[in-house]
């Protein structure tokens, strides 16, 4: 039901070097880590009236897709790298799978999801960081063979964008709101 078609259609404007989406990672996320750096323990906790997603929430869905992009260039299940299993991803939706992963999270004190937060990031870079520049053009396939569908002919750094500093990108105004 997950429907991974909706990325890999990315246009020109991705990076062409492993440099470059670091550099793209890194600027992204130091805007974020800064937004969230500002806010107090309460502001962290406290949902959105909106989206009833606290930062804290948003914090362990960022990390967790992180951590499914790692364990996908490491060759792994992408989504059993998030703790998701094959029947979670054949019936449900982009969003009933991000319900599933944020009612997990939500067992996790705050201090557990900073440190996930921080962790699955350091990991990422890493992994990352080891990538030659062609790597990032391989298809979604070469990491993960066992996916089927068309989009798995796509080049991975379209996922990669989409997890990383775009996935960052659309969660700062949710969480610059609280400040306001």
């Amino acid at each position: 039901m997950y429907n991974a078609e909706l990325i890999g259609n990315k246009p020109d404007s991705l990076p062409a070097t492993v440099a470059e989406l670091l550099e793209n990672i890194c600027s992204s996320r130091s805007a974020l880590q800064s937004l969230i750096d500002q806010l107090s323990e309460t502001q962290l906790l406290t949902p959105a009236t909106d989206t009833g997603w606290s930062v804290k929430d948003q914090m362990a869905h960022i990390a967790i897709w992180e951590s499914g992009i790692d364990g996908l260039l490491q060759r792994r299940s992408r989504f059993g790298a998030m703790g998701l299993d094959e029947a979670d991803v054949a019936t449900h939706d982009i969003d009933g799978l991000n319900d599933i992963l944020i009612e997990r999270s939500r067992r996790q004190s705050l201090a557990e999801v900073v440190t996930f937060f921080n962790d699955s990031h350091r990991q990422l870079m890493a992994t990352l960081g080891a990538l030659a520049d062609e790597d990032l053009f391989n298809p979604y396939r070469h990491y993960e063979p066992d996916q089927l569908g068309d989009f798995t002919d796509r080049p991975v750094i379209n996922w990669i964008a989409d997890n990383t500093y775009e996935h960052y990108a659309e969660h700062y105004p949710l969480i610059e709101k609280l400040l306001a």
